[in-house]
Formats: structure tokens, C-alpha cells, sequence
């Protein structure tokens, strides 16, 4: 894309070219959130909003008011760490080893429990996910990798690394 306004133009209409919008009001949201995510993105991560809307419209594959929320998109806050590598990441945490918000156990993963410990689930054993409907239960670790953000524009939220406790 050319421009900002291009982009937006984008999020508006679908792959047949008409509005799939059922209000002016639902349009405005989604493009005022996606103009305020792109540029807290921007801002902190020291790129252009340009640069940051065409990386995250790059992996939209689905309806822009479904995409574009505070769920998938979190702000960059002072609680985000920002990596400017993913090796940097991994040589912070050598332990490889995460808690567990639901069952405290310590997991070789970082997104879903593989302690085996008993839960009140199903199957009886824990196997809660980090990206799952309640998160890391306000108990995980948030961060972002820079080098890798726009060809993978994700804020990463896992379970909290050992090192951390």
C-alpha cells in the first residue's frame, strides 16, 4: 500500500470491494483503533505507522472488526518488554522453564502447561494455554521482539519466566 489513508481505505471493505461494516459507528472504531495501535506500535517500537498498519493489515485474513481488537492488539505499555532479538530473549530466561498461572507448576512452555500436575479439568491434568479465553490470569510476562515485529506483529503474553520470582 501507498499510504495510511490506503490502508484504511483497506480495513474498510472486504475482498469485494463494499463495505461490510453494519454502521458508520462500527467503521470508526475499528479504523480509530487500528490508527491508535498502529501508532502506540510506532511510537515504541520505532517504526512508522505506515510500516506498522502494513505489517499488521499483511496478516489479516479475516473481517477487520474481528481482527482489529484490544485482545489480539494490546498497547505497548512500561509493563511490555521490548527485545530487540529473540536470542536476546532467550539469553534472559536460560531456564527455559515458566509458571504455570493456573496449577503453579513449572513448564518447559512458555503458551501451554505441559507440568502434568492434577487440575480441575477434563482429562484431570493441567494443560491451561497462555493464549487461551482468561490469559496468564494477570500473572504472565509480557514482551514483544522488535527485529521479528513486522513480519510477526504479535505482543507475546506467556506464563512468568522462572528467572523472574
Amino acid at each position: 500500500m501507498n499510504s495510511v489513508k490506503e490502508l484504511l481505505s483497506a480495513i474498510k471493505k472486504n475482498s469485494f470491494g463494499r463495505s461490510n461494516f453494519r454502521s458508520t459507528k462500527e467503521v470508526n472504531n475499528v479504523i480509530r483503533f487500528a490508527i491508535g495501535i498502529s501508532l502506540n506500535y510506532a511510537n515504541k517500537l520505532g517504526y512508522t505507522q505506515q510500516e506498522v498498519l502494513n505489517a499488521l493489515e499483511s496478516k489479516r485474513s479475516y473481517w477487520a472488526l474481528n481482527y482489529y481488537q484490544s485482545s489480539r492488539f494490546p498497547k505497548i505499555t512500561n509493563n511490555t518488554h521490548i527485545y530487540p532479538s529473540y536470542t536476546d530473549f532467550a539469553c534472559k530466561f536460560p531456564s527455559h522453564r515458566f509458571r504455570c498461572p493456573c496449577c503453579n507448576g513449572l513448564s518447559t512452555d512458555p503458551s501451554t502447561c505441559d507440568t502434568k500436575l492434577p487440575a480441575k479439568t477434563k482429562s484431570g491434568i493441567c494443560d491451561w494455554k497462555a493464549y487461551g479465553l482468561f490469559g496468564t490470569l494477570g500473572k504472565g510476562y509480557r514482551f514483544v521482539v522488535k527485529d521479528t515485529f513486522l513480519e510477526n506483529p504479535v505482543i507475546y503474553d506467556i506464563f512468568k519466566p522462572l528467572e523472574l520470582e
